[in-house]
């Protein structure tokens, strides 16, 4: 007898887990800054790693991402980041500044997308997330800043069997430790609504401003 087949959300999320495992990488959820905006014309990269716990730590994935920021006017900068086999687009606006705080909001678009052989049988994925970011930090000194990125994630999943939605909930913790040159180091934790899962992620990521 044929096993009845997951609900669409819950397939998916197998289908990610999936993916993350066979291509070591996943559609990574870091913020990777904080909540200052780059001057006009400056640019940041970043190169970095980490690792991701998915369905409530009983699987896991690695991570491999690289981002590069523009600041496009004054209180306005955008971003592009890529990863093994996924990339994303945001952008983010200042709302506050004083010297040692700042207030951001911002809104990202990420997705996914491969074919997986398993058993002798192709499988799909799709994947497309909405990011919707709300950004605080705080200067302790010019090179040690704090900051936190509660953050809603709309996604679609699909793949091989159906599709579906699902409403991740969560957000990021780190530090950042320089001032033109450093490292980013943090920690993500989202809930899926839809999937009833949870994940959890850290990552390590050296930025240089140019």
């Amino acid at each position: 007898m044929r096993a009845p087949t997951p609900p669409p959300s819950r397939l998916a999320t197998a289908l990610c887990v999936t993916a993350c495992l066979l291509a070591s990488g996943c559609m990574s959820m870091a913020s990777l800054q904080t909540a200052r905006t780059l001057p006009k014309g400056e640019y940041q990269v970043s190169v970095g790693t980490g690792s991701m716990d998915l369905a409530g730590g009983q699987m896991s994935g690695f991570l491999l991402e690289a981002t590069a920021r523009y600041g496009l006017v004054e209180n306005v900068d955008v971003g592009v980041r890529t990863g093994l086999g996924w990339s994303g687009i945001d952008a983010k606006w200042q709302a506050y500044v004083d010297p040692r705080a700042a207030v951001a909001v911002g809104l990202a678009l990420g997705g996914l997308q491969g074919t997986l052989t398993v058993n002798g049988e192709e499988t799909k994925l799709n994947i497309v997330d909405v990011v919707l970011p709300v950004y605080g930090s705080f200067d302790l000194t010019q090179w040690f800043t704090v900051y936190a990125v509660p953050k809603g994630v709309f996604r679609y999943e699909g793949g091989t069997g159906g599709g579906g939605t699902n409403q991740l909930f969560g957000g990021t913790g780190g530090v950042k430790l320089g001032s033109t040159s450093g490292l980013f180091v943090e920690a993500t934790y989202l809930y899926g609504i839809a999937a009833d899962s949870s994940s959890f992620q850290w990552n390590v990521s050296y930025f240089y401003n140019l």
